[in-house]
């Protein structure tokens, strides 16, 4: 055959996919962490956080409700949100430098591959703001929420890395 045909049992045959986060604040739970090539020409990657609601002020985005942020990986900030969500699922502030050296690209690969983000609780603050070419963009602030489910998922373990 030569095809990988994995997940289609869980495929939704309507062709729905998940909304995108829109601007306001959100509990998530990460659901997957995944990659995607676009079609060709272009064949873009993607890197893609599917999370599922468990708070939100945003009155069409309710708890229970999975969404999804796309980030570009080939664009200027494509590896910069990538590494700003992965230093918050694993309790570091994205805003202090000094956390920088502490997601490398095995850090990446294993979030796609292993799941090891999965189950994670964070804090989001989207906002749109406007691009340089006068589009609108949706900014995704993450940071870690302290809750009870993280005590089964373990945070980096920071040793191992020094």
């Amino acid at each position: 055959m030569g095809h990988n045909y994995g997940g289609v049992k869980d495929a939704d045959a309507s062709g729905n996919r998940n909304p995108y986060f829109e601007a306001g604040n959100y509990t998530v739970k990460i659901v997957k962490v995944r990659e995607h090539t676009s079609r060709p020409p272009k064949n873009e990657p993607y890197y893609i956080i599917d999370a599922e609601i468990l708070k939100s002020d945003v009155e069409s985005l309710k708890p229970g409700t999975v969404c999804s942020q796309m980030i570009k990986v080939n664009q200027d900030m494509g590896v910069i949100n990538i590494k700003r969500f992965l230093l918050a699922t694993n309790g570091l502030d994205p805003e202090n430098k000094d956390n920088n050296e502490f997601i490398e690209e095995s850090t990446v690969v294993n979030s796609v591959e292993n799941g090891t983000e999965n189950g994670r609780v964070l804090d989001l603050r989207c906002y749109v703001t406007e691009t340089a070419n006068k589009n609108d963009f949706t900014v995704h602030q993450w940071a870690a929420a302290r809750s009870e489910d993280q005590d089964d998922n373990p945070l980096l373990d920071l040793a191992a890395l020094s």
